[in-house]
């Protein structure tokens, strides 16, 4: 299954949106995965609950170490890796808390800084607020269907 820029865009888009709600809900993002299976549906997912404690490296490498094997076996057809970010000084962007994503197809890969704005909650038991700004792409090297055996 080829995806063409629409598709590309929609999963950009859904993903990002994803992300902002957990950010409004727990007011950080720990490192998760979304795929796109052969029939077109999107899954998103953590290798581990969100009240464990482990680093950001390693919940990411335990994203892309499953991304990879399900490649591998054909199960999907796109692949998403998500994290939480600073946006590198190098790049020009007024805001600089970003939501990266990388997106991965058997023939495309970018990495995404999507910015943002967040306004904690100040009441219990209220969400916070987030505010999207730009997303940027970045050129990225394929790391999960070009590892996939």
């Amino acid at each position: 299954m080829a995806f063409d820029d629409k598709q590309l865009a929609g999963l950009l888009q859904g993903t990002r949106d994803f992300a902002g709600e957990m950010l409004e809900d727990a007011g950080k993002i720990m490192p998760f995965g979304g795929q796109v299976r052969p029939d077109g549906e999107i899954e998103f997912f953590a290798v581990v609950p969100a009240e464990d404690e482990i680093t950001r490296e390693a919940a990411y490498s335990q994203v892309e170490a499953a991304l990879v094997e399900r490649a591998g076996k054909g199960e999907i057809v796109a692949a998403v890796i998500v994290l939480d970010m600073v946006v590198p000084e190098a790049v020009e962007t007024p805001l600089r808390d970003a939501i990266g994503i990388l997106i991965e197809t058997p023939d495309f890969c970018r990495f995404f800084h999507a910015t943002f704005k967040l306004t904690p909650a100040f009441l219990a038991g209220a969400k916070a607020s987030v505010e999207f700004g730009e997303i940027i792409p970045m050129e990225a090297e394929p790391a999960i269907f070009a590892n996939a055996a």
